[in-house]
């Protein structure tokens, strides 16, 4: 039986159900997670950054500074906090340092846009203390302009999968990350070398996932994940902006998990 793609309407939705829906798949599409003209407004802020800096994506501290608060805290009221309280149950979390604002084009690519990102956990290059992110775009996407894909599943099949060795992670430094925690397909895949995610896409052909994006949706996933930019090879000029709001907290993902299976 082919797996269903978890989505919700987070006006409807409560919070357990948003999270009963990620724990189980390691994802969930929240639709309408953010105000729009929220989004507008910090899409505003960053335009202004990039313009200044031509970076092409700005971490945390750097958005901090620049805009006086953490980038959720423009963004999030009451509902969104009880959600992470939901999902991180008895462990305090906090913003993490990850946290982002990106520019992706397409295939083509300008020098002031990246690439498209190969199919990855966020385990291979962050900690691997139980993180979520939210992934959220700063237009409509996944037709032209580029957008998430996602393989939904249990958190065990995608361990296994990647051949995670359970150890702590290594921390190699740039260009190593954790990868030396995982085989050594993962550190093909990560270099997009040619034929390196077929066995991903063939082993999970009937999950993966590539939905369409309004304004003030989100996609909830967390370090362990799989992921990847979906972009259409044809149009190589579409360009998308998105933010990747991170939090984390003290706990493994085992622990989590036991904590949610009851």
């Amino acid at each position: 039986m082919s797996p269903s793609f978890p989505e919700v309407d987070y006006d409807q939705a409560s919070s357990g159900e948003v999270a009963s829906a990620f724990f189980a798949n390691g994802c969930v599409l929240l639709r309408n997670f953010l105000q729009e003209d929220k989004l507008f407004d910090i899409k505003g802020r960053l335009s202004s950054i990039y313009d200044e800096t031509g970076a092409i994506q700005l971490f945390a501290p750097d958005l901090k500074q620049r805009m006086g608060s953490n980038i959720h805290e423009f963004l999030f009221g009451d509902r969104h906090y009880d959600l992470l309280e939901k999902i991180f149950r008895s462990h305090s979390y906090k913003a993490f340092q990850g946290t982002l604002a990106r520019r992706i084009q397409g295939f083509a690519g300008e020098p002031r846009w990246m690439a498209p990102l190969a199919p990855h956990l966020d385990a291979f290059f962050h900690r691997f203390e139980f993180t979520v992110n939210f992934w959220v775009p700063l237009q409509a996407c996944g037709g032209d302009p580029s957008s998430l894909g996602v393989i939904p599943g249990d958190f065990a099949c995608m361990l296994e999968f990647t051949g995670y060795d359970g150890k702590a992670a290594e921390r190699g430094g740039p260009g190593k990350w954790n990868l030396g925690n995982f085989r050594p397909k993962m550190w093909e895949m990560n270099l997009k070398q040619d034929g390196a995610a077929d066995e991903l896409f063939a082993t999970f052909a009937d999950r993966i996932w590539t939905p369409e994006y309004k304004l003030g949706d989100a996609m909830l996933i967390s370090n362990w994940t799989m992921h990847f930019t979906h972009a259409n090879p044809v149009v190589t000029a579409a360009q998308r902006e998105n933010i990747e709001l991170r939090f984390i907290c003290d706990a493994s993902l085992d622990t989590i998990l036991k904590e949610h299976s009851g």
